[in-house]
């Protein structure tokens, strides 16, 4: 960076998340600002079924949460994540499930959805049609926005009946 050469010389630079540029004369500084913050939980052979009282209602998945790495955020075992930063952040949230509808149910049209401070948010709906012994898999991912103390979890719903439904397997996760 030099302004007054004949020449001069100019240059373009942008920080990403966790990073800070400062321009001092002919020098530029790039510093972490460990602003970096993720989550991840995860489920695995999980037996608990998430009880379906009405269709088309979303439930908060049952289960153990494990948890996994995790920097500025805060974990349950009940698959609540709690952004504890101090500055609002758009960030990524991401889910994979393995998921089952109980004995003796086929064809159940099911859904998946990131809920956010007890909201579910309805344009993060994934959903497939399951029957019993053959879990289906649904991903998901979403950019949203924390500010502090904001939560998110998963919820999943039976449009075809009360038959309840069971997470045998799952990652959840925030970067």
């Amino acid at each position: 960076l030099n302004t007054t050469a004949t020449s001069p010389t100019f240059v373009s630079l942008l920080a990403g998340s966790g990073i800070s540029l400062t321009a001092t004369g002919n020098i530029i500084a790039i510093s972490s600002n460990d602003a970096l913050h993720y989550v991840e939980s995860f489920l695995q052979t999980n037996t608990t079924d998430t009880v379906i009282a009405a269709t088309t209602t979303p439930v908060l998945i049952a289960g153990t949460w494990e948890f996994g790495a995790n920097t500025g955020f805060t974990q349950t075992s009940g698959g609540k994540l709690t952004y504890n930063g101090s500055d609002t952040a758009v960030l990524t949230v991401h889910a994979s499930i393995s998921i089952e509808p109980g004995s003796g149910n086929n064809n159940q049209d099911i859904s998946v959805y990131v809920a956010k401070n007890g909201a579910v948010i309805a344009g993060t709906r994934i959903s497939a049609v399951i029957s019993n012994g053959a879990p289906q898999n649904l991903s998901l991912s979403t950019n949203q926005s924390f500010a502090t103390s904001d939560y998110i979890e998963l919820f999943v719903q039976n449009s075809t009946s009360t038959a309840n439904l069971t997470v045998v397997r799952g990652l959840f996760g925030v970067d």
